[in-house]
This record gives C-alpha cells, structure tokens and sequence, in this order.
C-alpha cells in the first residue's frame, strides 16, 4: 500500500510488514453470520459457485474521493472489504456510480470524520449488514500481522485544521477493536511545498498553511503524528518518512519531496485500559461500539440482501474510478446554505455555496472569501475611510459584505459591481436577510465587467443615482437591481453623469487579485472610474485586501503603474489614524475572532492617480 520508499522511525518503534494480505481463506456459506463469507449463491453446505472467499479484513477509507485507493486495494486483495465514506456527496456518488463498485464489497457512505459519529454513519449505511474480519485471538493476529480491521487516511488530515485532527482520530479510532490499525500518510515537515509558502508568508500557525487557491495542509512531524495516536488510546507501530527528488528538466531544478506514513493500533484492555479510560468521549464510542456499531460486530449480509443493493448501486452509467473527471467531484448546480456570522458584533447572514465548492465551483462569486470579511471590518473600525464618499465595490460577488459594512459611515453613493451574474442574482436576498443590521437600502448593484468602457460608463451613471437601489424592490432578474445591465436604451444621460460627478472617491475589492490575466483589466477600470482630484478634500483611492495567491505583488504594482496608479500607504495611514499594520492585525482579529489566524496572510494595498 506504501510503496518501497519508507524507513522505520529511529524513535524505538519497529517496522511491521502489515499491508500484504494473508492468502484468501475458502469457508463454506452455509451460515454467513458465523463464518463472515461473502456468497451471492443459496445453496446449501459447502458453496458452490466458486467465488465466495472469507473476510479476513475490513478496511474504511477516510476521505474516499473519486475511490482511487479503495479501488486498487479491492482488486488486489479479494478477501477485503472496504467502507469509504467523503463529506463530499458527489465523491461518493462517483464511487457508487462506478462500474467497479460491487455492493458485495465496497460500501460508500457520505460522512464528516470531525463531527459525524462513524459508528452511526457506518450502521446506517450498511443496511443490511455487512461482512466482518474473520475473528480470531488477538495475540495470533497481534504476531501475524494480520486479522482485525484497519482505516486509511491517505491525504486527508492535512487538509484539517490542527485543533479538528484530535477529533477525527479518535472517531476512527472508535471502530477499531485490539490489533485494529489506522494507516495515515500525508505531507511531511520540510517538503518543498511547506518551504515555498514559508516564503510567501501563508503561515497561519505552526507547520499549518494556507495555498494560494485558499485550501489549507498542515505539515507533519513524527512527533505530533504520534501524539495524535496516543491521544485517542492507540499505538503508533510504525512510523516513517519517504523523501524523493524529482527532477524538473525543463526548468534545470531538483525538487525535494517529503511524506510521512505511520501505522496506529488498536491497544487491547489489559495493556491500555488506563488510557482508554481517560477519554470520556472514547470511552463512549467504544460502548457503541460494543452494542454493535463497530465494524468488527456488524453481522453478515445475507445473500438476497446483497444482491438487491447491488442491483440499485449498478444504475448509475458512470465510468471506473481510474477514468473520473475530477473536476466533476461536485455537483454542477450545488445548493446554497445559510452562513451566519458576527462582524464587530453586528450579526450577519448569507446564502451562498459552501466552502466545500470554492475549487470546482465556475461561480467565484457565490462563495465568501476571507479577505471580504478582513475588509470589511476595516471599513467598520475606520468609519473615516468612507464618510461622505462617493464608493464602488469591484467583485463584491454574492454578499457585498464591504459595501454593506461602508453603510454604517455613512457615505454619499454605495455601488457594488460584478461580473457574474450568478453572483449578483444572490444579491437582492443577501441584502433583504441583513436588512436589520446595515442600511441595504444605500446600496445599487451594476454589473460591470473589468476591462469594458461600456460597463464603466453605466457604473458612472450608477454613481449618479440614475438606477434603482434595492430598497425600490426589485428581484433577481431586474434591470433595477442589475442596474447597469447593457440591455437596453438606458445609456441616456451616461455621459451626462460622468461629465456631473466624474467617477467616485474610493473604490474598494476584496480578493479580487488571483488570476492574472484579469489583474491589468481590473487596474485599468479602477483608473477610469476614479474621480480626478481638483486638489481639495480626501485623495481619490483604490483599496485592495487580498491573499497572494497567483499573483505576486511585483505584478500588481507593475499592472497598477501601467494603468496610471501608484502606490499610496502614506494616504491610507493617515486615513486609519496611524499604522497600516496595526489597524489589518485588529481587523483579521475582528473578522476570525479567536482563530488565531496570522495578519501577515493578507495584503492591505492603497493606489492613487498618478501625479
């Protein structure tokens, strides 16, 4: 299962050979819910049909995806039998839906390892029963290597949070008897991926990240994945890291990659019974367990049980898990849910896409992006920043979080553009369901699209006053709430509004710099709409929070020079009273609080005209 590239840990821990399965064991079928054989057949006595094999092992995937793993192990070991279960729907679908998912053997089952009790998820989804391990004493197994029923963790608990790992052991370790073991593999600490985002300054905590496109890893090492083991009363067996060079040929580098893999088992009552007692909540998944959750006591399926679950997981027409488009792992139109949240104090609810949708998802702006809410709370510390301004958001996608949080300044124009449609159809509800804590009525929603004058000049006309706001009721699909929309005789008087107000005094976007080819478009629209400074009153500004993603910040500067802007901290200081630095560390504090999430994640950057 790990490849020949791992060495034993020097910490006194013993490699085991654990992952070669013992030959299959032939039992008769006669009586399923004491010899634990898988057999379709119903014939009496010593089975006839030639396929039936013992279980030797229960094996559950944790974080299944499209089967990758689940699958290869099935095909080499015929006496296994696998649970795999996602938090993702569609990944399990996809596994259900391949032509190599035989209900027999596999069972997929949707399930978040850090909050859902397995036990229950695993009970529910195998109705009716599934096989167990073929039983046998915990000391023969102990020495063999084989027997019990084992979880693998490929990949998986890096993607956590650190404080969320705990949780999702001890889970898992719950359906374990003796001599069960749960197989981790992950990232290792000082892989080249942890040392490229040490420089990009993404370090939310120790060996935890954050990447550019917003997913996190944590990277491990040997030590806290040992404690992890401890603390949900098993013991770490094996433990080793695999290193490898690869080679970039094109570019001329080497590159150093680093995994860890660890073994955890089972620890029977006369050697732990003191740890095990020690966890109220392990104490309690064992007694589950012991009522009959657990992998190792779920009874046998009958025969005809089987065969009518697989009859109905064979529906789908779907392809082997080895031919999945990965980038179908999420459903294509998936539904919102209800976020609410608090932002200084001020409730806030929305309704977009879960987090879980932010990288298969075409719509962007049907998410909320962290940087949104750190703006955001700069808005409502420094009520300065906008007071009697005229303002213009650019991607302020489903929630216009910051346009809502410049309503409490008091600002003379509030238009929040987009160019997703999608995005701003999620507009009008957003804005009805935080009606009670911010002025929604001050806020017009434009389409505008970065890059084309057309969009622009009705964003002028925005600025204006000339559309109707959301308080004058309109619904997705009108022109009133889209405002801007290019359909239409409404250019009428465009230039007239551009001539009487000229653009507006700060226009603002969070996490809005990530793709580069759009970041010269973006600087090039905010040139244009800014107004022009006659030398009295605040200096026009675009304001700018965003992670470093894609685009490094040399690219920024140079895209904001070549559209006529330059940078202008000096401006922003004076406008929050003192440090740039410290007025971001007290926002990403008011946006995450207790988080403990790392100010030096996010960029604060102020442009002006060119003098």
């Amino acid at each position: 299962l790990w490849g020949s590239g791992a060495s034993a840990s020097s910490a006194g821990v013993a490699a085991r050979p654990f992952c070669r399965p013992r030959p299959p064991l032939i039992q008769p079928s006669c009586a399923p819910r004491r010899s634990s054989v898988l057999c379709a057949c119903s014939g009496g006595g010593r089975c006839a049909c030639g396929r039936c094999v013992a279980i030797r092992r229960v094996v559950l995937e944790v974080g299944c995806g499209a089967g990758n793993t689940v699958f290869p192990l099935l095909a080499d070991d015929p006496s296994l039998f696998a649970l795999a279960c996602d938090f993702s729907p569609r990944a399990v679908a996809l596994v259900a839906g391949s032509s190599l998912y035989d209900p027999h053997r596999l069972r997929a089952f949707v399930a978040d390892v850090t909050a859902d009790h397995l036990p229950s998820a695993i009970a529910a989804a195998t109705s009716p029963a599934v096989p167990t391990a073929t039983s046998g004493d915990s000391s023969s197994s102990r020495s063999s290597g084989g027997g019990g029923a084992c979880a693998c963790c490929v990949f998986v608990l890096s993607a956590m949070s650190p404080d969320k790992m705990p949780l999702a052991i001890a889970n898992v370790a719950t359906l374990l008897k003796a001599c069960g073991h749960v197989l981790v593999r992950d990232y290792a600490a000082g892989d080249l991926a942890q040392k490229r985002l040490s420089r990009k300054e993404q370090r939310i905590a120790d060996n935890f990240y954050v990447r550019g496109d917003g997913t996190r890893a944590y990277y491990f090492t040997e030590h806290a994945l040992r404690e992890l083991f401890t603390g949900s009363g098993m013991e770490c067996v094996q433990m080793g890291v695999c290193e490898r060079t690869v080679t970039n040929r094109a570019r001329q580098i080497d590159m150093h990659r680093r995994w860890i893999q660890a073994v955890g088992e089972g620890v029977g009552d006369s050697r732990d019974e003191g740890r095990r007692g020690s966890s109220a909540s392990r104490a309690e998944g064992s007694r589950r367990g012991a009522a009959g959750s657990s992998m190792q006591a779920s009874d046998a399926a009958s025969a005809s049980d089987a065969a009518s679950a697989s009859d109905a997981a064979s529906a789908s027409d779907a392809s082997s898990a080895s031919d999945v488009d990965c980038s179908d792992l999420f459903l294509s139109d998936p539904p919102l849910e209800d976020h609410a949240l608090s932002l200084a104090h001020l409730p806030v609810r929305l309704s977009l896409l879960s987090r879980e949708h932010q990288h298969t998802h075409g719509s962007t702006g049907r998410l909320l992006w962290d940087s949104s809410l750190v703006l955001a709370a700069l808005l409502l510390a420094h009520p300065a920043l906008t007071r009697g301004a005229t303002l213009l958001e650019l991607g302020c996608g489903g929630a216009a979080l910051c346009s809502l949080a410049a309503t409490h300044s008091a600002p003379l124009v509030i238009v929040a553009t987009d160019g997703d449609e999608s995005a701003l159809s999620l507009l009008p509800t957003n804005l009805e369901l935080n009606s009670g804590s911010f002025e929604t009525g001050r806020v017009k929603v434009c389409e505008l699209r970065w890059g084309n004058e057309g969009d622009e000049a009705m964003g002028q006309a925005e600025g204006g006053g000339s559309s109707t706001s959301h308080a004058e009721g309109g619904t997705a699909g009108d022109p009133g709430v889209h405002g801007c929309s290019m359909e239409g005789d409404n250019s009428e008087g465009v230039d007239t509004e551009r001539q009487q107000r000229g653009g507006y005094d700060i226009i603002i976007g969070a996490d809005v710099l990530y793709v580069r080819d759009a970041v010269p478009l973006l600087f090039q629209s905010a040139a244009r709409l800014l107004v022009r400074h006659g030398g009295r009153g605040p200096v026009p500004v675009l304001l700018l929070c965003h992670i470093t993603r894609h685009v490094l910040e040399p690219d920024i500067l140079a895209a904001a020079a070549a559209a006529g802007l330059e940078a202008a901290e000096g401006e922003l200081a004076e406008r929050v009273g003192g440090s740039v630095e410290r007025a971001l560390q007290a926002a990403v504090a008011t946006a995450f609080p207790g988080e403990g999430r790392q100010p030096s994640l996010f960029r604060l950057l102020c442009f002006r005209a060119t003098r």
